[in-house]
């Protein structure tokens, strides 16, 4: 069978019918004589077209470096209540508002043999 040439308007116009169809690609390209594969390739190239041309230093193989900066950390506020705790040899502060079984669960770790 010749195969018969298609322009990329053509495959965009078929890609379309078979969207509005509802229908697989398998089973509209099935129902339309056309070579599924050839559809699947067809249909990448076009959205590959669409996208438009890689930047050149992408293309060029070369890399472009972005400065980034982390954003500045707003300064802690002074607690005015506060917990202090020591046990052995660990000194624990905390905010007053720490959940006490939070507290409790620490010093259980710190309390076990190594």
């Amino acid at each position: 069978m010749a195969e018969v040439k298609r322009t990329n308007d053509e495959w965009a116009a078929l890609l379309a019918e078979q969207q509005a169809s509802g229908q697989t690609q398998a089973a509209w390209c099935a129902a339309h004589g056309i070579n599924y594969h050839t559809m699947i390739d067809r249909a990448r190239r076009l959205r590959k077209q669409e996208k438009g041309p890689a930047p050149a230093s992408v293309t060029a193989g070369k890399t472009e470096w972005v400065e980034i900066r982390a954003a500045e950390r707003p300064k802690p506020v002074a607690s005015i209540a506060q917990v202090h705790i020591e046990f052995g040899v660990y000194r624990l502060t905390a905010d007053i508002t720490c959940p006490p079984a939070a507290l409790a669960a620490l010093c259980r770790e710190l309390a076990r043999p190594c």
